[in-house]
């Protein structure tokens, strides 16, 4: 744990914290966008998503998929799920975001940047898409 992270103070504050597993806890969003915006985390102070254990990533994702169900029972919506790159983070602790909505992530990133909502790529973008990408998988550790 870090004397500096909000995030890990959180878990020690416990004021707005809904849930404390064995690995994770899901605090309420400091900056809410919207009522039942909530984070995902491990209770250890990690940076980047490969410092997490094989048990801390399985509990984030079942952690995820609990929350998403509770607040659809709440709020009426299942959530959208987000992270952040590192860069973009306010805190740097690894995290998740679950925001309940009746949009997609699709409708709130294509308004956000004027894209199109739901026009098909051509498929000789998506293979060039798809090399790049297996390119540069293949290239990290």
């Amino acid at each position: 744990m870090s004397d500096k992270c909000a995030l890990c103070n959180e878990l020690n504050n416990t004021r707005h914290v809904a849930y404390i597993g064995e690995h994770v806890f899901i605090v309420v969003n400091l900056r809410l966008l919207k009522p039942g915006h909530v984070l995902i985390l491990p209770k250890k102070h990690w940076e980047s998503f490969d410092e997490l254990t094989a048990a801390e990533a399985k509990e984030m994702f079942e952690v995820i998929e609990k929350c998403s169900k509770a607040l659809k029972i709440v709020y009426g919506y299942y959530p959208i799920v987000a992270i952040n790159p590192l860069t973009r983070r306010s805190e740097k602790h690894v995290h998740i975001h679950l925001l309940p909505s009746d949009h997609g992530l699709r409708d709130y990133i294509a308004t956000y940047e004027n894209l199109p909502h739901n026009e098909e790529a051509p498929s000789e973008i998506r293979e060039i898409i798809k090399e790049s990408i297996a390119k540069a998988m293949n290239e990290i550790e």
